[in-house]
């Protein structure tokens, strides 16, 4: 090693020693000539131990090994980058993303190499941790007493699970996926093309109830929900969707309008949650089996009761929703509710009920569809998507800081050491100074490069500018990068919860990437204010427009993500957009403010 090289490793020695990412550099021998105290520590062992001795030694001949042919192919010249998991001495089977760089003595010719090693074992396990999850939402899929579908738009089964399968009277999934559903197999009054209409339309359809047909020719009510699913150019791809086998409770809702001889049998034997109760005193004439069974409360108990007697209502407010319903219109359906049973475990259902004379008497028959597990997949799900949200943002921030505080800050150093030497060495060789000022070039590039991603991964509000005052700097920066003035305007803000403020100002930069993309203006209009306890934002421009129905067709994430975070806080978000007039975007967001001291 000349003086130079030596110079040049003991600066590189230097910049690496305190950094978080394992480095080391090796010689052709396979020996270590450093490695900064990161690749100490996750080798565990001292450095002492580790620079001057052989790969081997220090890692074990099983992971020399394993990393021979990668180690032959840097001497090549070539830079190598792997992720393998290897059996290494004292630590045991780890995972590593590495990447090899060769190093270059004084004539070119490769001396060596320079390794970065990451330990992704983690990430590697929370892989697995991933992979088991599925396989319990696959055992959640199987076993679900819902039906579970998907299906193509020209009437192809691509899944059912076995409920569904066995809901439709078929011996297997391959026997029904024969069926093609353009052909035939329902009921005439189920109009398929009103339901793949809705779908494209809306997204989506909730409780939509039909006949269906059965394999042996019988008809079965079901009670279904679907989503369109739609790849990356917003053509429908395939539906997902929900079926509930409603059949008895049609057939008991039939059979309550029938003779008041008939209908006493029917109303007990019910497979259904079914109560009858007195419209003007609103108590206890009969309760079915299935009320007993399924509520706790036994008939003599509940007879000459009311509801609120045996405090089957959670919530008094839906109980008068329901009534109130049930007096202007006669009929109330699917009316969602919170109900107590009588050990006090509160469920979730679908309430219907429907006015009925007895005689002189106005009654009221009432049904409960429990959704009570339906309820908490939904709710497990949406707290999957802020979890999922949450963590993005988290891991955006960690690797934007890690980029500007600690990358990008010894990159700047390794510049300096360069340039240094570069200067007191004049008298060095001018391919050796060539080859400095390649490096300093090099270092500057990737120095702009770290920068841009860090900058572009994360741009945080400080809390000592607070919501209005981050989002007016940045969009003064981002209208200098975009030559387009952004005309901000706000009030003093109370001082918002973080995960509001991150809410809004993602939002804000979303509608602006947007506008400076595709509205064609030079001028933006962003407001921000606080009107009776509710944040409102608003982005508008008057530029070219869009088709709000055609974008929320074609799945794009921007408007999906928009929508998903102001959910998550709780709050609503408008979109008005008419070609050639411009578009107006409006979010609130109800709050309580924090207080601090």
């Amino acid at each position: 090693m000349n003086e130079t090289e030596g110079q040049l490793l003991d600066t590189l020695e230097a910049v690496t020693e305190q950094m978080a990412v394992a480095v080391t550099r090796c010689s052709r021998d396979f020996r270590y000539q450093w490695a900064n105290q990161a690749y100490a520590n996750w080798i565990q062992r001292p450095q002492n131990e580790i620079v001057g001795h052989p790969i081997l030694e220090v890692l074990g001949r099983t992971a020399f090994e394993e990393l021979l042919p990668y180690f032959n192919r840097v001497l090549a010249g070539e830079t190598v980058r792997y992720e393998k998991e290897t059996n290494f001495r004292g630590i045991g089977p780890r995972w590593t993303s590495a990447a090899y760089s060769p190093t270059l003595d004084a004539n070119g010719a490769t001396n060596g190499w320079v390794a970065v090693v990451v330990d992704i074992t983690g990430h590697r396990r929370a892989e697995q941790a991933l992979r088991e999850s599925e396989e319990r939402f696959r055992s959640l899929y199987e076993n679900s007493t819902l039906g579970l579908y998907r299906t193509t738009p020209d009437g192809k089964i691509l899944l059912a699970n076995p409920s569904l399968v066995k809901m439709l009277g078929y011996s297997s999934f391959s026997e029904l996926a024969q069926r093609n559903l353009e052909e035939g197999g329902f009921e005439p009054g189920y109009e398929r093309a009103a339901f793949q209409y809705r779908l494209a339309t809306e997204g989506e359809i909730t409780g939509l109830e039909a006949s269906w047909t059965r394999k042996d020719g019988t008809t079965i009510f079901v009670r279904e929900s679907a989503k369109a699913i739609r790849d990356a150019e917003g053509k429908t791809a395939y539906y997902e969707g929900t079926v509930e086998d409603i059949t008895e409770r049609r057939r008991a809702e039939e059979a309550l309008r029938q003779s008041e001889e008939k209908f006493s049998k029917a109303f007990r034997e019910s497979p259904l949650v079914v109560a009858l109760t007195r419209m003007r005193d609103h108590r206890y004439l009969d309760v079915s089996e299935s009320f007993e069974q399924w509520i706790g409360w036994r008939r003599e108990e509940v007879i000459g009761r009311t509801p609120l007697d045996i405090g089957i209502w959670v919530d008094l407010a839906e109980r008068s929703e329901f009534v109130k319903r049930l007096e202007a219109e006669g009929v109330v359906r699917n009316l969602e509710f919170r109900y107590r049973r009588k050990d006090g475990v509160e469920m979730v259902g679908l309430g219907s009920g429907e006015l009925i004379r007895i005689g002189n008497e106005q009654c009221v028959i009432s049904v409960i569809t429990d959704i009570t597990e339906r309820k908490r997949a939904e709710e497990a799900l949406s707290g999957m998507t802020r979890k999922l949200v949450e963590a993005q943002e988290q891991e955006r921030a960690r690797i934007s800081r890690e980029l500007h505080d600690d990358i990008n800050q010894r990159i700047a150093l390794l510049a300096i050491e360069l340039d240094q030497l570069r200067e007191k060495h004049k008298d060095l060789p001018s391919k050796v100074r060539g080859h400095v000022q390649k490096l300093q070039q090099m270092t500057s590039d990737i120095s702009s490069r770290v920068y841009a991603l860090s900058h572009k991964l994360y741009f945080s509000i400080p809390d000592s500018l607070g919501l209005a005052k981050g989002m007016r700097s940045w969009c003064r920066e981002f209208g200098k990068q975009q030559e387009i003035a952004i005309d901000f305007k706000s009030h003093d803000l109370p001082r918002l919860p973080q995960e509001i403020s991150l809410c809004l100002f993602r939002v804000l930069q979303e509608a602006l990437h947007n506008a400076a993309k595709h509205s064609g203006v030079e001028r933006i209009k962003v407001q921000l204010a606080e009107n009776s306890g509710e944040i409102q934002l608003i982005v508008s421009d008057t530029g070219k427009g869009f088709d709000i129905n055609a974008a929320r067709r074609s799945g794009g994430l921007g408007l999906m993500s928009m929508h998903e975070r102001v959910r998550l806080v709780g709050g609503t978000i408008l979109i008005d957009s008419r070609r050639l007039v411009g578009t107006t975007i409006r979010v609130r967001v109800p709050f309580r403010a924090e207080h601090t001291g």
